[in-house]
């Protein structure tokens, strides 16, 4: 057996892997800091603490709690998708605030 050899199983993983490491030296070099990183079967999910400069995400969801309202934001990068979270205070919270 061929010890570089990935089995069809493992193919899938080991392509995230790379899209991930590729999508962390951007956000490395963006000055994101990385929260959590989750693969699975589709394309990876990189979580991090705030937008970086020269990233653009696009709104996928928004919800409102107690007059909070948290938005997630998202974007594809090298094969990934990266996300973080803004926190926002809305309705009659806001007008006291």
């Amino acid at each position: 057996m061929n010890a570089t050899a990935v089995s069809a199983g493992n193919a899938a993983i080991f392509g995230q892997f790379a899209n991930v490491a590729a999508a962390l030296r951007l956000l490395e070099d963006a000055g994101a800091l990385v929260l959590r990183i989750t693969l699975g079967e589709r394309q990876p999910l990189i979580e991090i603490d705030a937008q970086p400069p020269l990233i653009h995400g696009a709104l996928a969801a928004r919800i409102t709690i107690a007059g909070v309202q948290r938005r997630t934001l998202a974007a594809r990068v090298h094969g990934c998708t990266v996300q973080w979270y803004e926190r926002h205070v809305v309705g009659a919270q806001a007008v006291r605030a």
